[in-house]
């Protein structure tokens, strides 16, 4: 988790891997995995991200309330076969989680 300082913004990045029997859960298994934690409020959004070599990447974005504040989400995950990355951006400020969404972009491998 990251938390910058004089902001609201929470970057939250999480690793998965999934095998049975040391054989990689196949990727529709991973994604179906991480779509099932999505909340039914978020909208699928336009991927502008770069998918390193073998993995697909989905898009969420979604807006909830918290303590009368409106919170801004970003959902992004990168997955294939037996692997997975989680990556979720929460802010109060819209831009602030756009501004964080370019740091992704700059993924190359």
């Amino acid at each position: 988790m990251f938390y910058p300082d004089n902001s609201d913004l929470t970057v939250r990045i999480t690793p998965f891997q999934a095998a049975k029997d040391g054989a990689p859960a196949p990727m529709e298994v991973m994604e179906n995995a991480y779509i099932r934690t999505i909340p039914a409020s978020a909208k699928l959004r336009d991927v502008n991200l770069h998918a390193p070599d073998g993995f697909a990447v989905r898009m969420y974005e979604n807006t909830v309330e918290e303590e009368d504040k409106t919170v801004y989400v970003i959902y992004a995950v990168y997955y294939r076969a037996g692997e997975l990355l989680s990556v979720s951006i929460w802010a109060t400020d819209k831009m602030e989680c756009e501004q964080t969404l370019d740091i992704l972009r700059t993924i190359k491998k």
